[in-house]
């Protein structure tokens, strides 16, 4: 009868049947009196998505799998007696929003997964599984859950467990067998207990994440490998973690935690530290990135008191949005040849002004400085730079000879809201965009050679350089644009 849409009919299954797998799923509308053969041994799905299914069933003598049995039934309400000779009840409770009965799990049962998976309503207690190896999602979206559990000795995959459990607060001890703890607090906004994470996990990837009321120290044992996310959106995380030198990947593991300002080992192995601090405002201390570290796309990007000097490791070749709003950013840096793409790396450091040493093949260097306000050092434009737009846009204080050269194409908006550029500027020849180049440029006054591939009416583009009265020309003509092309 599976996706019967508008089966509604009450069934005996005789006795002879030992199957009833997948049997009555997605029948949307059936809410009848379901009588099961006895003897089946797979019940596996056999309601999934029964939508308002709500009827008393009674199960089989000695089934082996209720994977699933319940899962989507939304108004399920009955109390379940799961069998001994059962070994797999992975979710099978899963989106049963309205159930919430105490419950014993056979000994037999090896998975739990997903088990109660979205039931909204759940909080009685859930005993035995004794021997179950996998717990992962367990009590995922079970937003009103918070009693005890305890984890059995034989578990390895507590993944998600807890996901989402917004009110679940109680300590839980973790087996040693555990290999994965990752998402297995994320969402539980409540949780606040001591977590042990035990000597096998290898990862704990965002484990924490969107805890927001967790606050307590956490020690991380020699073997985790990914702990990227860990604490990603806790708001009120401020304690001491210790890393060890495994960890390889620590990308958004600290990114938008506010409060968090405590000193930090960064592993020696470290590879990927993408956006690690993003969005941390208070973060302000000493970072010691190895040279190990390929990833360092928006490592900063938001902690606005962060200015500590940064040793950009050789290797990388993305340093994009790398201190990106960090207004009290103020420090020299040296970006090595390695790196290809400087998007908006000083993007609103309001207050940098010191000097930063520019790798020659950047292709991409737009909105490096982007109201980087202060900012008044010269820069050796990129020999292999191709994308210049808006790089020095709003950087008022900036005043230095700038030479692009023959590879770039896109100098738009380059120096715009520049009001003290009055130096020597060269555009290399293959430039072909260069609109509001030098819009609001109030002090400019320079001759300029435009390259032929610049087509556009080249008027518009000085009308708001007031001071302008020098010459601009192409290779091929020359043209005058001072006062007269302002009226």
């Amino acid at each position: 009868f599976s996706f019967c849409n508008n089966f509604n009919h009450s069934v005996i299954i005789p006795e002879s049947v030992t199957n009833t797998y997948n049997m009555f799923s997605n029948c949307h509308i059936l809410n009848k009196p379901i009588t099961i053969s006895s003897n089946s041994t797979n019940i596996a799905w056999m309601f999934a998505n029964c939508n308002i299914f709500n009827q008393n069933v009674i199960l089989p003598t000695s089934p082996i799998n209720m994977q699933g049995t319940f899962a989507h039934c939304y108004n399920f309400t009955y109390e379940v007696f799961i069998p001994v000779s059962v070994n797999d009840t992975s979710s099978m409770l899963a989106f049963a929003n309205n159930w919430n009965h105490s419950i014993y799990i056979p000994e037999n049962v090896l998975n739990t997964s997903n088990m109660f998976s979205n039931c909204k309503n759940l909080n009685s207690d859930v005993t035995g599984y004794i021997n179950t190896k996998d717990t992962s999602y367990m009590f995922s979206d079970c937003i009103i859950f918070d009693k005890s559990v305890s984890i059995p000795d034989d578990v390895t995959n507590t993944a998600g467990m807890f996901m989402n459990a917004h009110n679940f607060r109680n300590y839980v001890a973790i087996p040693s067998k555990t290999t994965d703890m990752s998402y297995m607090f994320y969402g539980a906004n409540n949780y606040n207990s001591r977590v042990t994470i035990p000597e096998n996990v290898t990862n704990i990837a965002y484990m924490l994440s969107d805890a927001y009321n967790f606050n307590i120290s956490l020690e991380i044992p020699n073997g985790v490998l990914n702990a990227s996310g860990l604490f990603q959106n806790g708001y009120n995380f401020n304690s001491i973690v210790i890393i060890p030198d495994s960890v390889i990947d620590l990308s958004y593991a600290l990114s938008n935690v506010n409060k968090f300002n405590k000193p930090l080992h960064i592993p020696n192995k470290l590879n990927n530290a993408c956006a690690m601090f993003d969005g941390a405002n208070n973060f302000n201390q000493y970072i010691d990135i190895p040279l190990s570290v390929m990833n360092v796309y928006a490592m900063f990007r938001g902690c606005n008191n962060f200015n500590y000097h940064v040793n950009v490791p050789y290797g990388v070749d993305n340093t994009s949005s790398m201190f990106e709003n960090c207004y009290n950013f103020n420090q020299r840096v040296t970006i090595p040849e390695t790196v290809t793409n400087a998007y908006r790396m000083f993007y609103y450091c309001n207050n940098m002004e010191e000097k930063v040493y520019l790798s020659n093949n950047i292709t991409d260097a737009s909105e490096m400085f982007y109201y980087a306000n202060k900012f008044n050092k010269h820069v050796n434009i990129p020999k292999h730079a191709i994308n210049l737009y808006g790089m020095f846009n709003g950087c008022h204080n900036y005043n230095a000879t700038t030479y692009v050269w023959d590879e770039a194409i896109d100098c738009s908006e380059m120096f715009r809201d520049c009001y003290n550029l009055n130096q020597f500027v060269t555009i290399g020849c293959n430039v072909k965009y260069i609109e509001n180049m030098f819009l609001n440029c109030n002090n400019f006054d320079q001759d300029l050679i435009i390259p032929d591939k610049v087509v556009s009416n080249l008027s518009n583009y000085f009308v708001t350089c007031t001071n302008l009265n020098s010459n601009i020309r192409s290779r091929s003509e020359e043209r005058r644009v001072g006062k007269e092309c302002r009226s």
